[in-house]
Order: C-alpha cells, then structure tokens, then sequence
C-alpha cells in the first residue's frame, strides 16, 4: 500500500488494497474449515510514525456458510472517522497480532462443493499525525485448517 497517497498534495479519505486469497480443493469438496492470520513484518515506526493499529483489516468471502468474525467483517476504507479524524477500525494489523496461536478471521460450518473460495482481505488507512512516505511493505501468514 502507497501511504505516500496521503501525502498533504493529495486529498484522499483513506488509501486502502485489496488483496484476494484463493483457497483451492482439488477434489471439488471444502469440508469445514478455518482460516486464521498473523503478521510476519510490520510497518517500520521509524518510516513516519505509522504503527500496526493505525491499519484496518478487513475480510469478505465467497465461501458459503462462512462466519467472519465481527472484528474482521467490514471493509475498513468505509469506516466513520472520529472528531480527531481517525479511522474506527474495528480489526487492525495491531489485532491480528505476530504472536501463536494466529487470529481466526472466519470458518465455515459445513461441507460444501466447489473447485476454489476466494477470500478478500483489505487494509486500509487514514491520513493521521504522521508523514506518509512511500510504499509500507506488510507481511501475513495466512493458514487454513480443517475444523
């Protein structure tokens, strides 16, 4: 994500990716399952003074009978803004935490077919008291087990 978007010459809300993961059964069949995430890399603090929770995260998913858990269920470049103009993120980098266990972002419930779920996760982020420099590389592991 270019948080250099947010820079005072450029007038943006929010500056906000999507990133799609694609969850593949080779044998046409998703027995219930759930995908959990951490952070690997974090933004740098000292590349402008932007932490982990100052990024939303959010998730959507093509997979049905899904539960998303409510931290994770929004897109977080359509979050209101406080009277400081900070975003209320519900879930954030700082939420999902680098630690284990990794932080379940949904399940779902029952078997199902299909050749493929795509899973939907966004990052966003608001201009806030620090300066924007370019590109803040992120890194998450994501996992998917069988429940």
């Amino acid at each position: 994500m270019n948080v250099g978007e947010l820079s005072p010459l450029q007038s943006r809300d929010m500056a906000s990716r999507h990133v799609n993961v694609r969850i593949v059964s080779p044998w046409g069949l998703f027995p219930p399952y759930e995908v959990s995430a951490r952070v690997i890399a974090s933004p740098d603090p000292d590349s402008g003074n932007i932490s982990p929770e100052d990024y939303g995260v959010g998730a959507r998913t093509n997979a049905n009978h899904a539960v998303i858990d409510p931290q994770f269920d929004y897109d977080p470049s359509l979050v209101s803004k406080d009277i400081d103009d900070r975003p209320r993120f519900l879930g954030t980098l700082d939420t999902l935490g680098p630690g284990l266990p990794r932080t379940p972002i949904y399940r779902t419930t029952r078997f199902q077919r299909g050749q493929s779920h795509v899973m939907r996760l966004t990052f966003a982020v608001g201009p806030q008291f620090f300066t924007p420099t370019d590109a803040e590389i992120i890194t998450i592991e994501i996992a998917v087990a069988i429940v």
